[in-house]
């Protein structure tokens, strides 16, 4: 029985079950036309009868039976990583693998991709950038065979060179961009560009978007929305916030528009750089709410629990939910047991995690699979479509595209839209409380 080892499609928002999926065993010799049917495990599948729908589905040992299918892969949807995501990026010398691709470019098609990353950057965005760059070149070896080609330029951070590589790309015939991974970068790449081709950047929703400019990271906003919108599913619609230094700024009003739009009630959105007694000064607020969300902080979260609970004013049926920013060493804390926190699909991930571990001799991290996903994601366009299919109205149709740790769309403003299952921590380690929904 064959493993296929990436994913994706995109399919109307009104279908909300797939059929079965087809015998694995003679899945390149036959493509079926699948009619509605149900989710079977973590893979869907849907067939050239379906003519406005995308997908590929990529075999270990049957990668060029593959080109015989219309369509278009992806293997992770992506949280923006920083150093401490949910899956934690980890510092390595340059792998083996890594150093033979010395001209930076894997794939055969005809259609140039360009990523942008800061390589040179040395220390934290050194280190971000070769996962983009890892994960990105697995993904033109794997599925960008006659379909396109990746070539990686080093920016060093700097955005004048991103711009100047932006042009050189251009000028060679590039169809996409892959990064820059800095707003600045982002900035800088777009004005030399000047709308002609799309930009996949590699930064969250945070930032300012022109047209044309589609942000490929989610952050801990969204995932601290997207799991405040499943304790007002449980009835917990107060909630209040506890948040690092300088979050009201740079993010309040996104949380407060995502949580009033998920039917929630912000209570109070407080700031805590460790030390004091700002949780014993915010009985009131405690006590008039249903959950509280913990944002990544200087200290443990535990400790917060533990102040809130001091307080005497948490009710006992209130609580505690966590985000995305948190490390998972975090996880192996039992007082964090019982908090919930929406992520991407931890089993689905696996596949593409023992992938990149074998090619790099690292563990995965969430900026390698968002780069995996973004190239994957330009050559199974430009298979199905041709390079003409890289533009604005391919990427935003509203049904979105369905990757292995669940659905994403781009909005008409660039920004994008995922949805997550929902863990709770239980014996040190998340456990599925609710699957992601299935559509839009």
């Amino acid at each position: 029985m064959l493993d296929p080892i990436a994913m994706m499609m995109a399919f109307p928002a009104q279908l909300d079950e797939v059929p079965d999926w087809p015998q694995r065993d003679a899945l390149f010799s036959s493509v079926r036309r699948l009619e509605p049917g149900r989710l079977s495990g973590e893979m869907a599948m849907t067939g050239a009868g379906w003519a406005t729908d995308v997908i590929v589905t990529l075999s270990r040992r049957f990668r060029s039976a593959a080109l015989g299918l219309c369509g278009l892969v992806l293997v992770s949807a992506c949280q923006s990583a920083s150093p401490t995501g949910a899956l934690d990026s980890v510092a390595a010398a340059p792998s083996s693998s890594a150093q033979q691709d010395e001209n930076q470019t894997a794939g055969s098609g005809g259609v140039p991709v360009a990523l942008l990353v800061a390589i040179a950057a040395g220390g934290t965005a050194g280190t971000q950038a070769a996962d983009f760059r890892d994960g990105a070149l697995l993904a033109a070896k794997d599925l960008a065979a006659n379909t396109a080609t990746l070539t990686v330029f080093d920016t060093g951070g700097q955005p004048t060179a991103a711009s100047t590589h932006a042009a050189e790309a251009i000028a060679a015939g590039t169809k996409l961009i892959i990064g820059p991974t800095a707003q600045s970068e982002v900035t800088a790449v777009d004005a030399a560009v000047a709308g002609r081709l799309p930009i996949f950047a590699l930064v969250s929703n945070s930032g300012p978007r022109p047209k044309g400019v589609f942000a490929f990271l989610s952050d801990e906003s969204d995932s601290a929305i997207q799991v405040s919108s499943y304790a007002v599913a449980r009835g917990k619609k107060r909630i209040l916030a506890i948040a690092p230094p300088g979050y009201r700024a740079a993010h309040g009003d996104r949380l407060s528009r995502g949580l009033a739009g998920a039917g929630a009630e912000l209570v109070d959105l407080i700031e805590y750089g460790g030390g004091g007694d700002v949780l014993d000064k915010a009985k009131p607020q405690i006590a008039q709410s249903d959950a509280i969300l913990i944002m990544a902080l200087p200290t443990s979260p535990a400790a917060i629990i533990a102040a809130a609970k001091a307080t005497g004013a948490l009710s006992t049926e209130a609580i505690f939910l966590g985000t995305t920013g948190w490390s998972k060493r975090l996880y192996q804390n039992s007082a964090l047991s019982g908090v919930y926190i929406a992520a991407p699909d931890q089993h689905a991930m696996q596949e593409i995690s023992d992938r990149f571990n074998k090619a790099y001799g690292r563990p995965i991290s969430l900026d390698a699979a968002c780069a995996y996903d973004a190239m994957a994601l330009a050559a199974g366009i430009v298979r199905t479509k041709g390079s003409q299919g890289l533009k604005p109205a391919t990427l935003q149709g509203t049904s979105g595209f369905r990757g292995s740790t669940g659905l994403f769309r781009f909005q008409s403003n660039g920004s994008v839209e995922r949805l997550f299952p929902i863990y709770q921590l239980a014996d040190k380690q998340l456990k599925l409380v609710e699957a992601a929904p299935a559509g839009f």
